[in-house]
């Protein structure tokens, strides 16, 4: 197995890569896997977060969170909450919230009212 990208893009074996750095090549080859488990991980992460904020139904909101690299989590966190569920409802539309909640919203994006909460109907115009 040979390994680019180590240094200037010449390809390097397990054992040359061991030797340059004093290791055995069992463990040359768990830090390789481990670096691609982590690069794997990272990936399917990513996509569970899009997947998760795709859920938000306040485009703004949504919008928001995604300029600024947010996860839901992450974002209902900013907001000031330890505890989610009632925030996660409440920005997939599932229940109306309160006023700590709205508060929370405006405070954490910085939007008005009228840009956080305006929703889209069914084709996509402006509610």
């Amino acid at each position: 197995m040979y390994v680019q990208g180590f240094t200037g893009g010449k390809q390097y074996s397990m054992s040359e890569i061991a030797e340059i750095y004093g290791l055995t090549k069992q463990r040359i080859s768990a830090i390789i896997i481990a670096e691609k488990k982590k690069s794997d991980c990272s990936s399917k992460c990513s996509k569970r977060k899009l997947e998760t904020i795709a859920d938000v139904v306040y485009p703004a909101i949504k919008e928001w969170i995604i300029e600024h690299n947010l996860s839901l989590n992450q974002f209902v966190r900013k907001m000031g909450f330890t505890r989610y569920a009632k925030a996660y409802r409440f920005l997939r539309g599932d229940d109306l919230g309160n006023i700590k909640i709205i508060k929370a919203v405006l405070e954490a994006t910085g939007l008005t009212f009228e840009e956080a909460f305006k929703e889209e109907n069914e084709d996509g115009q402006d509610c």
